[in-house]
């Protein structure tokens, strides 16, 4: 059943969005179009890895309601309950619930092996690795415009000794030709 917004409550909801114009004391953060432009880098840099996991996340959701939609109905009953289910435990908090509560219905040790290896493999495709890396990479686009002035330095630094090597080449060179003459 929907919520029902009965009298002027749709009203006081359109009304809240007024807060988001609290969003203009944000000009008054220093370097905000700093911290702005690394926060588009970083969404740009992570779709892929957000793509990726709502891909496994359907994948093991379609998987899970295949395989426990009828013993645990509540998680897993139709593909929108495994998508919401299978992204609890990718999050890994209280992860465990959802196969200790199949287990305990389950009426075979083999059934009981089955979930816990699904929900192991779930967790540590979707939960550790996947997330970890969708951090990973959101933070490193974040963190890019630290180290973008030491790496200007490190290609500075990299064509000067080029044309050091290539000055002291040359010389040497005349060296060797002044030499034989």
């Amino acid at each position: 059943h929907f919520i029902e917004i009965q009298g002027f409550g749709v009203v006081l909801i359109f009304r809240l969005g007024r807060l988001f114009r609290l969003f203009r004391l944000l000009m008054f953060v220093p370097n905000i179009e700093h911290m702005v432009n690394g926060t588009v880098r970083a969404l740009k840099a992570s779709i892929g890895v957000f793509i990726a996991l709502l891909l496994f996340n359907l994948i093991f959701a379609i998987g899970a309601t295949i395989l426990f939609g009828q013993i645990a109905p509540e998680y897993f009953g139709n593909p929108f309950l495994s998508i919401y289910s299978t992204f609890k435990v990718f999050t890994v908090e209280g992860w465990y619930d959802i196969p200790d509560l199949i287990a305990e219905r389950a009426n075979s040790d083999l059934l009981i092996v089955v979930v816990r290896s699904y929900f192991v493999i779930v967790v540590l495709v979707g939960g550790i690795l996947g997330l970890s890396l969708a951090n990973a990479v959101f933070v490193d686009e974040m963190t890019m415009d630290n180290t973008k002035e030491l790496e200007d330095k490190i290609d500075k630094l990299i064509t000067e000794m080029i044309e050091i090597k290539k000055s002291i080449n040359s010389s040497t060179r005349s060296q060797d030709e002044q030499e034989h003459t």
